[in-house]
């Protein structure tokens, strides 16, 4: 025995009128066209498809009346207007060191030891100055003569450097920064 639901507000479905005759009863047997094209499951598909349909419109039309328009030459040029502004450019002297810098070299220009006593002073200022001991061991046969920069000024290795750095060297070693 089945029991019934206590708290169920489903509707009844409405009791259709005894027939006097059997073909009236056979006429309210076959449910109509309009009734049987809204039933219950069909109702919601086309809830689903009406909704589906409204959501799809308003996003293209959302989207076609919200969309950024195509650049044009004269917002490029706003553009960097407002960038060159607010943005400080290096100055020429930056910008040409930051050229020139593969081309700058260290030269120093080696030569023999002197035997004289002035010479023995100038090695001993020279370690000094170079945070060595006074008395530090020079290379063997070879002291520098000369320090300083260089500029490689033509493709096959031509370097412009100050005459002291390299004057009465025997030897010169260049190295790039």
């Amino acid at each position: 025995m089945r029991r019934p639901a206590l708290y169920s507000s489903s509707p009844r479905a409405p009791q259709a009128p005894a027939a006097d005759t059997p073909v009236d009863a056979a006429v309210a047997a076959v449910p109509s066209a309009a009734a049987a094209r809204w039933q219950p499951g069909r109702r919601s598909f086309a809830l689903l498809v009406l909704v589906s349909a409204a959501l799809i419109g308003g996003t293209l039309f959302y989207g076609q009346r919200h969309a950024q328009p195509a650049l044009t030459q004269k917002d490029i040029d706003a553009a960097v207007l407002r960038t060159l502004q607010t943005n400080t450019l290096p100055s020429a002297a930056a910008r040409a060191a930051e050229v020139i810098r593969p081309s700058v070299v260290r030269v120093v220009g080696y030569g023999t030891e002197k035997a004289t006593p002035e010479a023995k002073t100038e090695k001993r200022g020279r370690n000094l100055a170079q945070g060595k001991s006074p008395e530090a061991a020079p290379p063997p046969g070879e002291v520098e003569r000369g320090v300083g920069t260089g500029v490689v000024i033509v493709d096959k290795g031509v370097i412009l450097t100050n005459l002291h750095v390299v004057a009465g060297a025997e030897k010169i070693k260049v190295t790039f920064y």
